[in-house]
This record gives C-alpha cells, structure tokens and sequence, in this order.
C-alpha cells in the first residue's frame, strides 16, 4: 500500500480579489479529485483538471439565455452534498467560534486569526472522533 502526503496550503486574500484567482495556488494537479462551486467554473480550469486525469467536481454554472439542464442540476445537487462536510467546518466557525467577519484590517493578523480558528475546529473534531 502507497501512502502519499499532499501538503495542502491555505491562501487567504483580501476581500476585492475573487476567490478563484488562488485557485492555482491551492491545487498543485496531484490531486484525485477537486470539487469547488461554481464560481470556479471555466473551459481552461476543467480542460486541465481533464488533462491531468483529476476528477472535475467544479459545480456547473448557468449563463444567461442558457440555464441549466435538469441533468446540470441533479449533477449539482449531487456534487453540493460532497462539500457540504467542507461548508460544515465554516458553518462551525461561524455559529460556534462567532467568526462572522475578519476582526483586524491587517491580511496577516487576519489570517492569523482564520487559521487559529481551524485549529480549533480540527482539535475539537480529533477529540469527537476518538471518543
């Protein structure tokens, strides 16, 4: 049996720039599969994804004039109950932790802040886990 180790990053930016701009940074293409919503939907980013052999989990998007197929949305639907258990960890550290927005205007101290509440979450969720 292969045990491969994937370090995975975290990239926390600032609010004016779009979330898939750092998506190159946060899938190096070793990956089996990546699943992510559909803003992150293009041709390029899927046709590498393909490329690479990586499953495509990026959630279709609608345009206008041309909206989703029923077969579109049943795949979404099926794909948004995949990262449901990722949106759960933000819901926990919205709901539990009250971290509902950054506290600092520095991008440092903020991501200081997001990364010590991740911690917690993992912490708290080892402990569930083992008992």
């Amino acid at each position: 049996m292969k045990t491969v180790r994937s370090r995975k990053r975290l990239e926390f930016t600032k609010a004016s720039l779009h979330d898939s701009n750092a998506f190159n940074n946060l899938v190096d293409y070793t990956e089996e599969a990546v699943f992510a919503d559909k803003g992150y939907a293009n041709k390029p980013r899927r046709k590498k994804l393909e490329s690479k052999g990586i499953f495509d989990g990026i959630l279709e998007k609608g345009y206008r004039n041309k909206p989703l197929t029923p077969v579109q949305k049943k795949v979404n639907r099926l794909l948004s109950s995949i990262r449901n258990r990722v949106e759960k960890t933000f819901a926990f550290m919205k709901n539990v932790l009250g971290y509902e927005r950054c506290s600092y205007y520095d991008l440092e101290r903020n991501r200081f802040e997001f990364t010590f509440a991740a911690f917690v979450f993992n912490i708290r969720r080892m402990i569930s886990l083992t008992t």
